[in-house]
């Protein structure tokens, strides 16, 4: 069975984490509707150097950013797979890739916000109409921001991990997330070491 939830201007039609596909609803301030799908690849971490998106006014809400996260959905009748990484100095990567008409891979990256690379897109296709950047990222999905901070992190460099909230642990559903997110964190301090083992 489906949920619903909404924020101050959208509607989120979901049975996650039962099913990865997420449906918005978002409304202008005309009344005016569009809906939006997300296919949700990667649900990423809230890392402990966690950044946040750039306001775009003062009311705006602050929503945080997580790694490793991998979603999909469609931008100018094109299916747009947006990502985020985390540097080792704490900076963040939006990434978009897509297939283009001729149907060749291409990707483009931006450092500074979610709203910059979506911006790259569209001014790629000669577009002049512009996008958020948390709706192009789905930062704003309740259920996705519940589960991301309910997700086991590593404290060091050895398998020892602790939860962000003990609240959401004995949610049964989080639990289910736990073992895929365990896995994931030792993936990361893998590569990190063989990282660090290259450097030496």
């Amino acid at each position: 069975m489906d949920n619903m939830e909404q924020n101050s201007n959208r509607t989120f039609i979901h049975n996650y984490p039962n099913s990865n596909i997420i449906t918005t609803i978002y409304y202008e301030s005309g009344g005016k509707s569009h809906l939006r799908k997300y296919i949700i690849h990667s649900l990423g971490i809230y890392p402990s150097n966690v950044k946040k998106i750039k306001r775009t006014s003062k009311n705006c809400p602050e929503y945080e950013i997580p790694d490793n996260y991998k979603v999909e959905t469609t931008l100018e009748e094109y299916d747009i797979i947006c990502e985020t990484n985390y540097s080792s100095n704490g900076t963040v990567k939006f990434i978009l890739n897509w297939k283009d008409s001729q149907g060749i891979d291409r990707y483009i990256s931006n450092n500074n916000s979610a709203s910059g690379v979506g911006k790259d897109f569209l001014m790629l296709l000669n577009k002049k109409t512009r996008i958020s950047g948390t709706i192009l990222f789905s930062f704003d999905i309740p259920c996705l921001i519940e589960a991301q901070k309910s997700i086991l992190i590593p404290i060091n460099r050895k398998n020892s991990f602790t939860a962000l909230t003990s609240r959401s642990q004995q949610n049964k559903r989080i639990k289910l997330l736990a073992k895929d997110s365990i896995e994931r964190a030792s993936q990361i301090i893998l590569k990190q070491q063989n990282f660090d083992n290259t450097k030496i």
